[in-house]
């Protein structure tokens, strides 16, 4: 308990030290942090709303805005495959049973080779 009460009176002697600003430094002081923070504020408002609407009228123009659209344009692309060039390998995994093809398998290859056929013609 000592030294809570030493601590304290520590405490207390050392804020008699302080100097504190009078109350006219004070107002002074406040108005021009508020005056600093709405010019702020208005600076950062004036810098968003212009790139906010340069960046809309170039993503989303208008005749109004004079600015062209950016066109893309795709051309379509000619790809060839060949049933035949095709091979398919498979890992036969131990335990799974049968090393042979099934009738299911012949049938699902026979099927694969005639769509890639019709999609040639």
């Amino acid at each position: 308990m000592q030294k809570i009460t030493q601590f304290l009176r520590e405490a207390w002697a050392e804020l008699s030290r302080v100097v504190w600003p009078t109350r006219q430094q004070t107002l002074h002081y406040t108005i021009l942090v508020v005056i600093i923070s709405i010019a702020t504020a208005i600076f950062l408002g004036v810098l968003d709303f212009l790139f906010g609407t340069g960046i809309s009228n170039y993503i989303n123009p208008t005749p109004e805005s004079g600015v062209e659209a950016p066109t893309v344009t795709a051309e379509p692309i000619q790809v060839e495959a060949n049933v035949e060039d095709i091979t398919v390998e498979a890992d036969v995994v131990e335990g799974s049973g049968s090393d042979t093809e099934t009738a299911e398998d012949t049938d699902a290859a026979e099927e694969v080779g005639e769509n890639a056929q019709e999609d040639q013609n």
